[in-house]
């Protein structure tokens, strides 16, 4: 593979690919597209192609392939720091309902709102983590890709204005109003906003000591 496109044609190709996840959970949950299908179109290809490049990329472009495999780790990292703010949000009564079991509700082709959320139900349960977890993935190849190793400060800035468009974006003001002011209170913004502080931190923290070199922005 030609070695100027992997250098700078690969990225971009890479930032694509991580919108995938992010804008099915938005078309998603406003009934735009069916979820259970496009967990497998285009989701699972995104997916064959993702793994295809981080295995080329480990001998061809190492900067590269150490953006890709740590997005991976820290991602993970990151979403489940967001987690154990957000559980605890949902055990405390500031979030109306668990969103990735919503959102596993809606991968398995069932109606989150006619559901018993306090069944756990592990078809659902499982299905929304996992897809929760992609889209923390997700991010933080973004953040990764656009600013590198980037300092705590960026990290802590890029979970906030996630969770600003979480706020604003569909479908959260569809169904809770901008920043959750339908729900009678400012509890879901303060909760959200917590968890994605907590997200932003560890992939700033992380990222700028195990990420070897700058993004495309800085």
């Amino acid at each position: 593979m030609n070695e100027n496109i992997m250098k700078n044609g690969m990225p971009i190709v890479t930032l694509l690919l991580a919108g995938i996840p992010i804008l099915g959970f938005m078309l998603g949950f406003m009934g735009m597209v069916p979820l259970p299908v496009y967990v497998f179109v285009p989701m699972i290809p995104m997916l064959l192609i993702f793994t295809v490049m981080t295995i080329k990329s480990r001998t061809k472009a190492p900067d590269f392939s150490n953006k890709i495999i740590s997005s991976i780790w820290i991602g993970f990292l990151g979403t489940l720091a967001l987690d154990i703010f957000r559980i605890m949000s949902v055990k405390i009564g500031w979030l109306p309902m668990d969103v990735p079991l919503a959102l596993g509700a809606k991968i398995v082709g069932m109606d989150p709102m006619k559901m018993d959320m306090e069944q756990g139900m592990m078809g659902p349960w499982l299905a929304g983590n996992i897809y929760h977890l992609l889209i923390g993935i997700s991010f933080t190849l973004v953040y990764i890709l656009l600013v590198g190793k980037g300092n705590i400060k960026l990290g802590i800035l890029f979970g906030i204005l996630i969770w600003i468009g979480m706020m604003v974006l569909p479908p959260m003001p569809m169904m809770v109003g901008f920043f959750g002011m339908k729900t009678g209170g400012m509890g879901l913004a303060f909760g959200t906003l917590i968890a994605h502080i907590a997200f932003g931190l560890v992939v700033g923290l992380l990222a700028k000591r195990f990420v070897k070199s700058k993004g495309l922005l800085l």
